[in-house]
């Protein structure tokens, strides 16, 4: 007899974005906007850390049969947060023009924050 738990009513990324925001609030970093989409692409979530933007990608697993979610963030991945994160800059003058990229990865309940991952 196969068992199943209910489904929560959000997708499995949105779940994530918000179990991120909660993790970034939580470290003290002021929450600018979720999924911000443009025609290049998407971030899912801007943060403002001291006088620095950061631009967060987040990746949500709930088994490792495909690797770790941070393996899934690419360079083509990382360049396309760069060019949206540019286009944020451009029409967003009022915030830092410093940024940085972070990665949150969510593997069933661990959340890890890894900074920069550019550097």
């Amino acid at each position: 007899m196969k068992l199943s738990l209910p489904q929560s009513p959000l997708p499995l990324g949105s779940r994530g974005e918000n179990q991120a925001r909660k993790l970034l609030k939580a470290k003290g970093y002021r929450f600018i906007t979720q999924n911000f989409r443009c025609l290049i692409g998407e971030i899912d979530l801007v943060f403002q850390d001291g006088k620095q933007l950061v631009f967060v990608e987040v990746k949500t697993r709930t088994t490792d049969v495909r690797g770790h979610p941070e393996e899934a963030v690419t360079p083509h991945k990382i360049h396309k947060i760069t060019q949206v994160g540019e286009y944020f800059l451009k029409t967003h003058p009022d915030l830092p023009h410093f940024a940085r990229i972070d990665v949150v990865a969510i593997e069933g309940k661990i959340l890890t924050h890894f900074q920069n991952i550019t550097q």
